[in-house]
């Protein structure tokens, strides 16, 4: 009887926490029928959900277990504090989480620093929001004002307003997306559930999953956290989580810079070394000999026969000779008995200790580059490519930013849109980050009329009619019926005037 309630107190805890009637089935029991309807229908619930007010996620796991009970004091170097305190080293990078590894990574890596101030500077190069009515582009002025006066009132989690811009939330979303594969992020609104106040952006490493049963699509993961030790779901319609590229059947997305974790470290430790390889080696240094035979000689019998005093005469004697040497002026001439002998200078480094520590590191950081999804263009080590080559680069790079951007594109687009329906406006949010360069609106603007070239083209030779051309470029029917100028023949330009890239040539 002792086992079966034992059994039975697990069971009981198992279907309170976990959901499912897992430990009756241990011990041969039928699960209880209320234990698995509440969790096939838990999904469903949360879909009809309405907005809560407060907020129910945690930034950082501190936070879960203390909560508001301790104060919290940070100073402005801790990051560095570490490297130079000598936690750096192998013993402690071997207990240390992959993700406080990336974090310090960010903060002493040349590379990984580099890497994510080009993603951050080039994934915000400017932004515009806009409320638009539902199903067109017309501007919606009231959702449009109530937008624009959430935006500019974002703070982050800074107690006095107005201390940040909404371009630095933005940025922990980009931050988050590089150092930890996904993007977390949470609208706060007020107690009444009507009035958004913040866009929280806890650090997705927090994050915790629950597999439930779900009535139409199966087994299905909630999202959470633990907090206090208990799983606290964030299947609030206010919590939007994206993974960026997860494995398949996996909740978790996948870090764009962890692959650069073995090589950057491999490039500190070794310019560690070579640091102190160049610093006991690198400059000429007089070897200076003391020659104890001869010192024997002088010494008198007693001291001889003494080994704690003949180890304390050679002792002074290398001291003395040491001293003396430290304190010659650079015009100076080292005057000495003959008893010491100076020989040639030693220790500089030359091609034959160093000659392969430049190819060595040379292929570290190409291992560096492609680690961090980047190019050689932006970390400067491909000097010999021609320009057309930089240009292809550029354009790869720029597509792996716009593919990012519209993760956050998304987030923001839906946390908005849910911050303009709790104060009562029905209103669709276009959220679009700028091109990162002029020529891409050059581009644009040639691929624009070379459209419009075509849809005229097949108008004028009746194929299409004026309804259908202007579908076509426009999206919505002509606005005469009839073309307002008289068509005229236009021949085609040769491949060789339609440059598709107006930066190569100049």
């Amino acid at each position: 009887m002792r086992n079966q309630s034992t059994y039975g107190r697990i069971g009981k805890w198992l279907r309170a926490h976990v959901g499912i009637g897992w430990g009756a089935r241990a011990v041969g029991a039928a699960p209880h029928e209320a234990t698995l309807r509440r969790a096939t229908s838990s999904a469903g619930d949360r879909l009809g959900r309405s907005l809560a007010g407060g907020r129910a996620s945690v930034d950082r796991t501190d936070d879960a277990f203390f909560g508001n009970s301790l104060a919290h004091f940070v100073t402005h170097n801790n990051e560095q504090n570490i490297f130079h305190a000598e936690k750096f080293d192998a013993r402690a990078l071997a207990r240390m989480p992959v993700s406080r590894l990336m974090e310090l990574l960010a903060d002493n890596s040349p590379e990984v620093s580099r890497a994510l101030w080009d993603m951050l500077l080039f994934c915000n190069p400017g932004w515009k929001a806009r409320a638009l009515k539902p199903g067109t582009d017309e501007i919606d002025e009231a959702g449009q004002k109530a937008l624009d006066e959430f935006l500019s009132n974002l703070h982050g989690g800074f107690a006095a307003p107005h201390v940040m811009p909404a371009d630095v939330v933005i940025a922990a979303m980009f931050m988050t997306c590089g150092m930890r594969g996904s993007i977390l992020a949470e609208l706060v609104l007020d107690d009444a559930g009507r009035m958004p106040l913040e866009i929280a952006t806890p650090d997705p490493a927090t994050l915790r999953f629950r597999r439930e049963p779900d009535p139409a699509r199966g087994r299905v993961w909630v999202v959470g956290q633990q907090q206090g030790g208990k799983f606290v779901p964030l299947d609030r319609p206010t919590v939007c989580y994206v993974p960026v590229h997860p494995f398949p059947g996996s909740p978790h997305g996948r870090s764009l810079f962890s692959p650069a974790v073995f090589s950057s470290l491999f490039l500190l430790g070794m310019l560690y070394d070579i640091k102190r390889v160049v610093q006991q080696q690198g400059y000429p240094r007089l070897d200076i000999a003391i020659d104890f035979e001869k010192l024997n000689e002088l010494l008198t019998d007693e001291v001889r026969n003494d080994v704690d005093k003949y180890n304390e005469v050679i002792e002074k004697v290398t001291e003395q000779v040491t001293k003396h040497y430290a304190s010659l002026e650079p015009d100076d001439a080292y005057v000495h008995s003959t008893t010491v002998e100076v020989k040639q200078p030693v220790g500089a480094v030359d091609s034959r200790s160093l000659g392969a520590v430049e190819g060595l590191i040379r292929s570290l950081e190409r291992m560096s580059v492609r680690a961090l999804k980047s190019m050689p263009l932006l970390f400067g080590i491909n000097e010999a490519a021609a320009e057309t080559h930089a240009n292809r680069q550029w354009e790869i790079h720029v597509a792996g930013i716009k593919t990012i951007q519209h993760l956050v594109e998304f987030a923001l687009q839906r946390l908005c849109g849910l911050g303009l329906r709790a104060r009562g406006i029905a209103a669709v949010v276009d959220f679009k980050f700028a091109e990162l360069r002029a020529a891409e609106m050059m581009r644009d603007a040639q691929t624009e009329n070379l459209r419009i070239n075509n849809a005229a083209r097949k108008r004028d030779e009746g194929w299409w009619t004026q309804d259908e051309a202007s579908q076509e470029i426009t999206g919505k029917p002509a606005a005469f019926p009839q073309p307002v100028r008289a068509p005229t023949a236009q021949p085609a330009l040769p491949a060789t005037q339609e440059n598709p890239e107006p930066g190569s040539n100049r």
